[in-house]
């Protein structure tokens, strides 16, 4: 086996034999780096989830390290839920709405107060 796919294989066994626990990718890559591994993050962390699949989760915060941890022990601590896909026209309107008046926030009053008057009859709540 290649030192790139032995470090990797041994990056799973770690997880595998710690299923309890949670990481960062950062925190993982180092461990990854430390076994001679030489790809990238990116292809690091890809690889890790292709090879757990669906049993392993990957969260990404703004602002926050990624936390990987396992699905089994990751939903313990976190109410997880299935994204119903059938979302109604009103949820994507509010969505579109919100989208909207972030990008017309910062790019100026006076086009704030345009859309506003298009969509609200100028209020601008």
């Amino acid at each position: 086996m290649t030192p790139v796919g032995e470090a990797l294989r041994s990056m799973v066994m770690t997880m595998a034999e710690n299923m309890t626990d949670t990481w960062t990718t950062l925190e993982l890559y180092s461990m990854y780096l430390a076994a001679s591994g030489t790809v990238s993050r990116r292809q690091f962390v890809s690889s890790i989830t292709t090879y757990f699949g669906n049993k392993l989760l990957l969260l990404h915060i703004d602002g926050c390290e990624s936390v990987v941890g396992f699905k089994a022990s990751l939903g313990q601590f976190i109410k997880i839920a299935k994204k119903n896909n059938s979302n109604s026209d009103d949820d994507e309107l509010e969505k579109l709405m919100r989208m909207i008046y972030s990008e017309v926030k910062v790019t100026s009053a006076t086009l704030f107060k345009l859309v506003s008057s298009l969509v609200s009859g100028g209020a601008t709540t």
